[in-house]
């Protein structure tokens, strides 16, 4: 790379920075990073914002992670690899305590991600304008702008998937560095291991193509297959791993299973179905002109084979048959849990791309290439506008039903400060429709009920029972005058008694 390609480089690079900062600007991004969980998913954040408190409390290992509800032994219970969170932990023991951290750092990894991933990409199709097109394309989407800079793990498994996809592709080689991005990502939520696999297979599938027998295609890849090998080995032993912790600790909380579609009546499956393709849920994910480009080169790319390299054919074949499979595995999770769709945004950019090389490999034909050009430049705008306002929709919804807790506790923390209980000391807490919400906040272990009523009194009087020093309760209806108790705090929102 001479020194006018160097400079060329740069300055497309520091633009693309700028255009997502300025992206990222203009749809409120700088002021929502700083918003507490909130809207849609509000229990999914308080977990892990839970398994960071934790990290920072008590400071236990990777090993054994836990959350503050003691429906299990010590609130233990296991999801993604918590080393994203140890370190956040670790952070706050530099800084202070700081929710909006998480936000921030996954965002600056999406970003970081999506930067390295555009830099393979105008490298690979040698045109800035079509690399553009290709990855603005889902990243102007609702859903990737709502849970980049989120507290949902899918977001940091994106963030290190496009990071190690980037820099494996532009080398031509998975290096230990990228295996350990790829891991990173694999280790957070396995299924962003999609398009890698694809990959490795469609290398395989390239070399036997070129007649060569298959023992000479793994000698060919030895390097990739052992290396990506190790990657899939590592993520699927955490996986192993968490099935057994939390059947050891009894925790149902953190098993989520699949629910593929088979296992549903037609019934079900037509009211699911129906469920996603409702307007309204439909154009959650983006406006409806960037569907069609989305299917037009979904279905386009399946015959561009002789345009394309085998690879890249092969690759976008196999995450195609893999997105489906994934899609028809976790079927009913798609009906409510959109960020499930992340880990199928590298597909979709795989598609753009594929069609790309085959239109710039075809006969001349300058009409169509502008015509799709401005007809993409077009979709993305459309679709940025329209994710404007469903971000500020979704953000609106501070105090939802569930993230009524974050609003009625301000101030929880202060009455603590003033309080200073010992930290193994439990609570049961009153008016919390979440697991985690209201204990991560007061930084205790203990039991939550949404309501006061006849059952939760009874479970009130249990929970006493194992140990349950301190009551919270939380908003004026759930306000009751616990016997032998003494009250220690009380504001319009929230009280709290130390129970004799």
């Amino acid at each position: 790379m001479n020194w006018s390609e160097k400079r060329r480089r740069q300055i497309e690079l520091s633009g693309f920075a700028l255009l997502l900062l300025g992206i990222a600007y203009a749809l409120g991004m700088f002021s929502f990073v700083f918003y507490p969980p909130c809207s849609l998913h509000y229990l999914r954040q308080t977990d892990t914002l839970s398994f960071v408190n934790h990290f920072y409390i008590f400071g236990n290992s990777w090993w054994n992670p836990a959350v503050f509800d003691l429906a299990t032994w010590e609130g233990k219970g296991a999801s993604e690899f918590p080393l994203f969170y140890w370190l956040i932990a670790k952070l706050w023991h530099l800084t202070g305590q700081h929710d909006w951290y998480l936000r921030f750092f996954n965002g600056l990894l999406v970003l970081s991600g999506s930067l390295v991933f555009f830099d393979f990409l105008r490298k690979e199709l040698q045109s800035t304008i079509a690399a553009l097109g290709a990855i603005l394309l889902t990243s102007s989407s609702v859903v990737f702008w709502f849970y980049m800079a989120n507290y949902i793990p899918d977001a940091t498994a994106l963030g290190f998937l496009l990071l190690a996809l980037g820099l494996w592709w532009k080398k031509g080689e998975l290096s230990w560095g990228s295996s350990l991005l790829l891991l990173a990502a694999g280790l957070m939520k396995p299924t962003f291991l999609l398009v890698p696999l694809s990959f490795v297979a469609a290398r395989l599938m390239e070399i036997l193509w070129e007649e060569k027998s298959f023992k000479g295609a793994l000698i060919d890849q030895k390097r990739n297959v052992l290396r990506f090998g190790s990657v899939l080995l590592g993520s699927f032993v955490w996986v192993f791993y968490v099935k057994w912790y939390n059947a050891e600790v009894n925790n149902v909380y953190f098993l989520f299973e699949p629910r593929p579609i088979w296992e549903f009546d037609p019934a079900t499956r037509e009211a699911v179905w129906e469920h996603l393709t409702n307007k309204d849920i439909y154009r959650r994910y983006g406006y409806d002109n960037v569907f069609h480009l989305y299917y037009f080169f979904g279905i386009l790319q399946l015959f561009l084979f002789p345009w394309v390299e085998k690879r890249w054919y092969f690759t976008s074949l196999f995450a195609t048959i893999g997105g489906v499979a994934y899609f028809f595995l976790f079927y009913d999770q798609f009906k409510q849990h959109d960020y499930y769709a992340l880990a199928l945004f590298p597909v979709v950019v795989i598609w753009c791309m594929v069609v790309f090389k085959a239109i710039f490999r075809m006969p001349k034909a300058p009409w169509f290439t502008w015509g799709l050009s401005a007809y993409m430049l077009l979709a993305v705008y459309t679709n940025l506008k329209f994710t404007q306002g469903k971000l500020e929709e979704r953000f609106s919804m501070y105090t939802d039903y569930y993230a009524q807790t974050e609003w009625n506790l301000q101030g929880l923390s202060k009455s603590m400060d003033v309080l200073n209980l010992d930290k193994n000391d439990w609570f049961f807490v009153v008016g919390d429709q979440s697991i985690n919400g209201a204990l991560r906040l007061l930084g205790h272990h203990g039991w939550s009920r949404g309501e006061w009523n006849d059952e939760t009194a009874s479970v009130f009087e249990v929970c006493r029972g194992y140990g349950a020093k301190y009551l919270l309760q939380i908003k004026e209806d759930n306000f009751f005058e616990p016997e032998n108790a003494q009250l220690l705090a009380s504001t319009d929102n929230y009280r709290i008694f130390r129970l004799n």
